[in-house]
């Protein structure tokens, strides 16, 4: 009987390894020297767990899907229920995207997984000049490391229900939200990424959309962007270590979201605010800087929170707290003490904030006292020198 089990688990061993030994790596080489010059061929190929390994140049083969209607898809990489790895040469080595934008006459993507689960892994690449969306997975898992996107509509959009890990990847010149997390993902995190002149940065939204984050990342708008990050109907998760500068209308955006931390952040606005609360299971804002020429706080609707230990610059514009020219319920009182605006006059407060003291409409009241009796711990130095010390430590 031994000897049988012996040989029971000799066998069992045996075909565990060799289901290991399967998983394969594919080579693409535009000049033929891998097993295949186009990288939907190796796609094709592969079973779930191999590898695909993409040398330098630019992949703007695709293929068209019609999904009936007047619906088509211009598909770069189609990956239909497996599970894959994609390694390129680098940035701007190996890339996916036409040269010319205008080169796909339907909706274009990347690298697409949208029909079954699976685990997609994506780094070293580049996705440029895409009309819609650079990656799009819908259910599974999803990495992308060491990759850049440019000159597209949205970047990465994911439904990752087993979670997503975005890092060390550089968004530039998009022209929607760079990184969309929907329901029902879990378990998203945005680390160590840079955003150059996009429209928005990161966002997450519907309301399985659970435990999302954003760290250590810098967010440009480049003047003609909308929104930094945006948590919104129901999402929850944080924002923190982050820069924040050039978005028209907001920096951060809470839009009727579930709990949200927001701490460690500067917020650096010179026509758009700095926030916008619009809602919220649970607001903890702590810790943050936040500086604008239109104001730092647009309140739009009363919010359960914790908001201390901010410090506010004014700027040159009118406002450090202004609410909706009409909100008829309530009287609430919005608890914004323990902050430090610069000042210890209340009248000033009062005369750069706009709430129910101004319109009797408005059935929303600040109250600033006690108020914080200097800049917070992380002002230590200059403006010009935090941003400096913020600069530093995320590279």
């Amino acid at each position: 009987m031994k000897v049988l089990q012996i040989l029971l688990f000799s066998v069992m061993l045996a075909g565990s390894l060799s289901s290991v030994s399967e998983a394969r790596i594919w080579h693409v080489a535009k000049d033929g020297s891998g097993d295949f010059s186009v990288i939907q061929d190796a796609v094709d190929a592969a079973d779930s767990g191999d590898e695909i390994q993409i040398g330098p140049g630019r992949y703007d083969d695709f293929i068209t899907i019609h999904e009936g209607g007047s619906l088509y898809w211009d598909i770069h990489v189609r990956v239909v229920g497996k599970s894959l790895s994609f390694i390129g040469s680098g940035v701007g080595q190996t890339i996916i995207g036409p040269e010319d934008a205008s080169a796909n006459e339907h909706d274009a993507y990347g690298i697409s997984s949208i029909e079954g689960p699976s685990t997609i892994s994506v780094s070293g690449i580049s996705f440029e000049n895409l009309n819609y969306r650079g990656i799009w997975l819908m259910y599974g898992h999803l990495e992308v490391d060491n990759c850049s996107f440019s000159n597209g509509y949205v970047g990465i959009r994911a439904m990752a229900s087993e979670g997503a890990v975005v890092t060390n990847c550089h968004f530039e010149n998009m022209e929607d939200i760079s990184v969309v997390g929907t329901s029902p993902t879990s378990d998203f995190l945005v680390e160590d990424c840079t955003f150059d002149t996009v429209y928005g940065g990161v966002a997450f939204y519907w309301g399985n959309t659970l435990d999302c984050h954003v760290r250590n990342c810098t967010m440009s708008g480049g003047g003609v962007g909308r929104v930094g990050v945006s948590f919104a109907d129901g999402a929850t998760g944080s924002v923190s270590n982050c820069y924040f500068t050039g978005f028209l209308n907001y920096g951060v955006a809470f839009t009727n979201s579930g709990v949200v931390a927001c701490y460690d952040n500067i917020i650096e606005q010179d026509e758009g605010w700095g926030i916008t609360l619009n809602g919220a299971e649970f607001l903890d804002f702590h810790d943050n800087i936040v500086s604008s020429n239109a104001g730092c706080i647009h309140l739009q609707d009363t919010t359960p929170m914790t908001f201390h230990n901010n410090h506010f610059f004014r700027g040159e514009g009118a406002w450090f707290v202004r609410t909706n020219d009409y909100y008829p319920y309530g009287p609430y009182d919005v608890d914004m003490s323990g902050n430090w605006w610069g000042t210890t006059d209340l009248d000033e407060l009062a005369e750069w904030t706009y709430d129910g003291n101004d319109n009797d409409l408005v059935w929303m009241y600040v109250i600033y006292e006690p108020l914080a009796d200097g800049p917070v711990s992380t002002e230590a130095t200059t403006w010009g020198g935090l941003k400096a010390m913020f600069r530093d430590a995320t590279r």
